[in-house]
Parts: C-alpha cells; structure tokens; sequence
C-alpha cells in the first residue's frame, strides 16, 4: 500500500514526496490497483501560529531560564544552546509516537514519530493539549489555552 499526500493542480496529482512516490509506485509495475483520494484536513494557521509562538516559545523559554541546554533533550548530545526546533522536536518524541507495521505479517517492525504538519486538526488540538498538561505537570508552567490568547 502507499500512502502519499499530494496537491490537486490543474487536474492532476502532485505528490509531495515525488521521489518516494516514485519508486514506491514503481514497485506496482504491472499490477492492477484501487485509489482513493481523500481531502487532506490540516492544522489551521491559527493552530500553528499558537504552537510556534506561544507553546513553544514558553516553554522554550522556561526551559532556557531553567539552565536547560540542548543535550538535556536531543539524542544528538549536541551540547549547544536549546532552540525551539529541540523543544519541538522533543514534544514530537514524547507525543506523536507511532508504531509502523510489516504490511506483510502485520506486526510492528519498528516505532515512528508522526509529522505535525499531517494531524488533523482535531489531532493537533489534542497534540497541543498533551503538552499543556505535560507543562503543568512536568514544568508547574501553566501556558494559557489557546482561545485565551491574542
């Protein structure tokens, strides 16, 4: 099976990974196939300004006043400054993990982590509110909630 998102122009399907899309398509060679498009739902611009610009950033923050440096958080042990690519990257660790199945056999070959530019935006919501929580409890920051903000 293959999974692709891609954009609708003038009629026809550009995939957003072409070279992927590719050879994954290029295994099917021969074979007959059934498509199904599907509407792509997601993350608002309203939702993604929020993430960027007031969770990340205040965590960031927090973490920074904390003496938190990047190695405290990325696998890398780069020891640099934190940026708010690493809190992002670390919240997509602790949140969006996934499992990955053999399509084959069906089972789990190996453990993911989801993109947030692919949530719904009923996903991103609840990706934002584990965060919150995790703030609050990890953190004792309390980040306001996205319809209390400007």
């Amino acid at each position: 099976m293959i999974q692709v998102t891609a954009s609708v122009k003038n009629g026809a399907l550009t995939p957003d990974q072409e070279v992927e899309y590719a050879n994954e398509l290029s295994k099917l060679e021969g074979k007959t196939v059934t498509v199904y498009i599907v509407p792509n739902e997601v993350r608002t611009s309203k939702q993604n300004n929020y993430y960027w610009g007031t969770l990340i950033y205040l965590i960031h923050q927090d973490l920074v006043a904390k003496g938190w440096r990047a190695n405290d958080i990325d696998t890398f042990e780069y020891d640099g400054n934190l940026t708010k690519r690493h809190v992002h990257m670390y919240m997509r660790y602790k949140f969006l993990q996934v499992d990955i199945l053999n399509e084959q056999n069906a089972e789990i070959t190996r453990t993911g982590i989801a993109s947030t530019s692919e949530l719904t935006p009923k996903q991103f919501g609840e990706y934002i509110d584990s965060i919150r929580q995790w703030a609050i409890e990890y953190l004792d920051l309390n980040i306001p909630d996205p319809n209390e903000t400007v």
